[in-house]
């Protein structure tokens, strides 16, 4: 095994100090170096503030928590602690809370003989991160196979959820909302009384990367069963995860440092990964850079050991530095736009410029025009039509997307 060879200094230009204690609290283990570090820079006058806001934005409050309390908790000022301490029970108390649900609604389904798959959330937290604690979620992740989702859905509806689309498009109809919903491959669903929140799912990748996505049946032969809350919960491959976190990574321009968490503690608990493979594996989908570049991030952020072969090939035949540099400097330096469409426009240049695919890069390109023109609510609110003219709302869309 080999350590990372770029340390962040040479990456990035200026890191402050603030989010140099965030990166050395962001992982479950800390080595007795990290730690020396991590008891040095707490020496040092601190802005808080922005360390807890650095935390909270990048999904990462647990794990700051556990680093600080277990290694330097002399060093930290008591109000901070306690804050960091009670967010740390309020985000174990509501994933208890959703982590339960996920186990009636996974039994609910076995017991209506549809196969499903939850997968991050709670299934992270728990095969990867190993505590149910240490990582944040706010909703359940469910992939179902596509012949079986509507009766998925209506069991949902049984169970007292409510389809969330009219909140995210605008809908003319029931068969339009069906429509839409095999075109995305996912449907939103909320229980007006808990107030939880579900994907569910029909493709593992959603959105203009949805034909990177495998196959229910390429997964489910390789499921693995684990146990949450004592019970067994089919769980993605460790290979088939690592794979579907880089993609999703690069899908969503790997904005949260907690991302690359995921894909750093995957690595570190999981030597025994077949990397021939996975690469393979990866070629094969056209999804080798974004492997690449996954792994890239978790070296030089986590410092997180990679093998040799796959240290060599990252030489070799990684052809992104550039992205990977655009990450590091959006994740220490908060150099983020916020704009709706800006940033939809540079979501959909980072991960076009990922595609090692013509075909890929077309069906891309194509998907993200049409996604980009779905009439949303607030493209009625912002020039509401007569019902015989909602053909026209791509139109107004186009407009307000323009006059942004």
């Amino acid at each position: 095994m080999v350590i990372s060879a770029n340390p962040i200094a040479s990456t990035v230009t200026v890191i402050s100090p603030e989010m140099q204690l965030v990166l050395y609290c962001a992982r479950t283990q800390l080595n007795d170096a990290i730690v020396d570090q991590l008891q040095q820079l707490l020496q040092q006058p601190l802005d808080w503030a922005s360390v807890i806001e650095a935390a909270f934005t990048h999904r990462v409050v647990p794990l700051l928590y556990q680093a600080l309390n277990t290694h330097a908790s002399a060093l930290v000022p008591a109000e901070i602690l306690e804050e960091l301490q009670q967010e740390f029970q309020d985000n174990q108390l509501d994933n208890l809370a959703l982590t339960q649900e996920l186990v009636q609604l996974l039994k609910l389904l076995a017991e209506h003989q549809i196969p499903a798959i939850s997968f991050k959330g709670p299934l992270l937290a728990t095969t990867v991160y190993q505590n149910l604690a240490l990582r944040t979620f706010s909703d359940l992740d469910i992939l179902v196979h596509p012949q079986h989702f509507g009766e998925a859905r209506d069991l949902l509806f049984a169970h007292g959820y409510r389809s969330g689309m009219q909140h995210v498009y605008l809908l003319n109809s029931p068969r339009h909302e069906g429509k839409l919903v095999r075109a995305l491959g996912e449907c939103p669903f909320q229980h007006p009384e808990t107030l939880f929140c579900i994907d569910l799912h029909q493709r593992l990748v959603a959105g203009e990367f949805y034909h990177l996505s495998f196959t229910f049946d390429q997964i489910w032969y390789r499921l693995q069963t684990v146990s949450v809350l004592g019970a067994p919960i089919a769980s993605l491959h460790p290979e088939d995860l690592l794979l579907y976190l880089c993609i999703h990574g690069a899908k969503d321009r790997w904005q949260r440092l907690s991302w690359v968490c995921d894909v750093a503690e995957l690595v570190r608990l999981h030597d025994e990964l077949n990397w021939a493979d996975l690469v393979q594996k990866a070629r094969w989908a056209g999804t080798e850079q974004m492997l690449l570049l996954g792994l890239v991030l978790a070296r030089d952020l986590l410092a997180v050991e990679l093998p040799d072969a796959i240290a060599t090939l990252i030489k070799t035949d990684f052809r992104q530095q550039s992205l990977a540099s655009q990450v590091r400097q959006q994740i220490i330096q908060g150099d983020d736009d916020a704009d709706l469409t800006v940033n939809l426009w540079q979501r959909f240049i980072f991960g076009f410029q990922l595609l090692e695919r013509f075909d890929d890069r077309s069906r891309c390109s194509l998907t993200f025009v049409k996604n980009l023109l779905r009439p949303t609510p607030d493209d009625r609110e912002f020039y509401p039509l007569p019902t015989w003219l909602s053909f026209l709302y791509p139109v107004v869309r186009l407009a307000r997307l323009l006059s942004q």
